[in-house]
């Protein structure tokens, strides 16, 4: 097989199609250092060959605008997509197709489009045919089989929004399938959808599961519902913010439930008030018993030493007194038994106290 020497001169189609891209290259690097007006008008250069990528991002400009530089023009915008799309460009294809749908309501060369772009593994294109096909909104009836078709696609090719609606559409184990695989990508639309499916079959745990993935994702449905379950396992307190949330986003459900939520919650706040004022009083009774306890025994220690420490004096006394008769004989001093009374008068001492303790902690009972 011949091959092409290095230094055989290109031809004058090759040399315009480099010079094409240079001009494309340029004026997308001016793109990205924010000079639109340079970079618009390198691209407009390029344009006028049909350069299929300068007439994209010269379509996008126009579609989108740039005060002072270039002015909102659907039709211009058109126009570029057109010479792009005709080079079978698919990302001009599909550009096209949305505003031939959306903004002239030109149905049928819109599917033609997407069909064009889909064809070529365009996913957003595919999406919108499972869309349209599922809805019959291109003028026909619906056609299911055809919006699986191309939901399959697209989501095979990693569209998220795709997957959720296959999931939906097929529903059953298959269903499940899909929705898994975009609800595993983080899309809380497929772990809401997901989620019902769960519960459905009975396997709550999991549904929550994917409820609060859902709900962390803001979806306004996920979160009303995970209110509902918060409320059910008796955690009020983040029910209340996810219903007030949920309301906040406009769901008449959840304006309307938030409203009885805070009544509960506010008369739940005091309730569980009243409670731990009459837990802590509790404990202060229970303290102060426990101290006026130990004040008692305290008094009964000290009492039974004075009792004890009398004994010893009665003894000495008693001890001193028979060395007296010995040594004077019958000269012996009859004085009777105080000891004896003073002994019995600490013993009424003390049980007069603890009489009058067992009083002050029944009247505080």
């Amino acid at each position: 097989m011949a091959s092409l020497a290095d230094d055989q001169p290109l031809t004058s189609t090759a040399r315009a199609r480099l010079n094409l891209l240079h001009i494309y290259n340029t004026a997308c690097e001016y793109l990205e250092k924010g000079e639109v007006k340079s970079a618009f008008q390198l691209f407009s250069q390029a344009a006028a060959h049909s350069h299929p990528l300068s007439c994209h991002n010269l379509g996008i400009m126009y579609e989108r605008g740039h005060p002072g530089i270039v002015e909102k023009d659907m039709v211009q915008a058109m126009k570029m997509y057109s010479i792009a799309a005709e080079r079978r460009f698919p990302e001009s294809q599909y550009a096209l197709a949305c505003l031939l749908k959306n903004v002239m309501c030109e149905m049928d060369s819109a599917v033609e489009l997407f069909i064009m772009a889909a064809d070529q593994g365009h996913a957003s294109a595919a999406f919108n045919l499972g869309v349209i096909y599922e809805s019959g909104s291109a003028n026909g009836p619906k056609d299911f089989e055809s919006a699986k078709r191309y939901y399959e696609l697209a989501a095979s090719n990693g569209h998220a929004k795709a997957a959720v609606n296959l999931g939906v559409l097929l529903g059953g184990q298959e269903g499940e399938k899909w929705l898994a695989a975009a609800a595993n990508g983080g899309d809380g639309v497929a772990c809401f959808n997901l989620s019902l499916a769960l519960k459905e079959k009975g396997e709550n745990k999991k549904s929550v599961e994917y409820l609060e993935k859902a709900s962390e994702s803001k979806h306004v449905s996920a979160c009303y519902n995970l209110a509902k379950e918060k409320i059910r396992i008796g955690d009020l307190a983040e029910a209340e913010k996810l219903m007030n949330f949920a309301a906040d986003e406009g769901d008449p459900r959840a304006v309307k439930d938030s409203r009885k939520l805070t009544r509960i919650v506010r008369n739940d706040r005091i309730v569980k008030e009243q409670e731990e004022k009459a837990r802590r009083e509790m404990e202060e009774l229970r303290l102060d018993e426990e101290r006026r306890s130990e004040e008692n025994k305290l008094r009964i220690l000290k009492a039974q030493q004075a009792l004890e420490n009398m004994g010893k004096e009665e003894e000495e006394e008693e001890g001193e007194e028979e060395d007296t008769e010995e040594g004077y004989g019958d000269n012996r001093n009859t004085r009777g038994k105080p000891t004896q009374t003073a002994i019995e008068r600490v013993k009424a001492a003390v049980a007069a106290r603890k009489a009058k303790a067992k009083a002050d902690a029944a009247a505080k009972r």
